[in-house]
């Protein structure tokens, strides 16, 4: 697999794993002919946002990644996918169970603990579903602004098979102009199902191919 080239990883990133979960990682990146595109940037803390999330084999390249370069992220998962059968997989992997319907303070919750984290990676989904969002979900915004942790984007291209790395960004007090500079991110890449796409995403996408 030494045709797998990934990208440097500095000191502050937060890592696990060994040469059996690396060799395994790459091992799934290769046999679909995927690969990696961009830097990681070199930092202990970061909101983590991935997208588009049109279907489940985004969990299969997201775990793939994570494996092949031994990052350890911490992903903020809804409470439904932790089967009996299938959840002591997440929790090891680093899957964070999360309660939709639970009480406010759970943004407030997160914030506390990637700021008082000496390394932490928190990864996040603002489409919330992978079924046509309406919105995107503005708490990995409101968690970066709170903890002063960086927003790192990530996608994942199926039209070209990789895996992206953005350039982190940090969070301003305007929401709606830093989602449009994220959209551009994300816009660039091909979807798995594009007839699934979030609203947002679709539009920028959209008005991408008619300029």
């Amino acid at each position: 697999m030494s045709n797998l080239k990934t990208p440097a990883i500095g000191p502050l990133v937060p890592r696990r794993g060994n040469r059996v979960s690396r060799w395994l990682g790459r091992w799934m990146m290769v046999r679909k002919g995927w690969e990696f595109h961009g830097e990681v940037p070199d930092m202990p803390r970061a909101v983590v946002i991935a997208a588009p999330h049109t279907s489940n084999w985004d969990g299969y390249y997201a775990i793939g990644t994570m494996m092949a370069l031994s990052l350890r992220l911490s992903i903020m998962a809804k409470d439904s996918l932790f089967k009996w059968y299938i959840s002591w997989f997440f929790k090891w992997i680093g899957f964070l169970k999360v309660n939709r319907d639970a009480p406010g303070g759970f943004v407030e919750k997160c914030a506390a603990t990637l700021k008082d984290s000496k390394g932490l990676w928190m990864v996040m989904a603002p489409e919330g579903t992978r079924t046509n969002a309406k919105k995107w979900k503005s708490g990995f915004h409101r968690i970066a602004q709170l903890s002063g942790a960086p927003i790192l984007p990530i996608s994942i291209d199926y039209q070209r098979k990789r895996v992206v790395f953005g350039e982190p960004k940090v969070a301003s007090d305007n929401y709606a102009q830093d989602l449009d500079e994220l959209l551009d991110f994300f816009a660039e890449c091909g979807p798995h199902s594009p007839e699934l796409l979030s609203v947002p995403l679709a539009e920028r996408m959209a008005a991408r191919e008619k300029a």
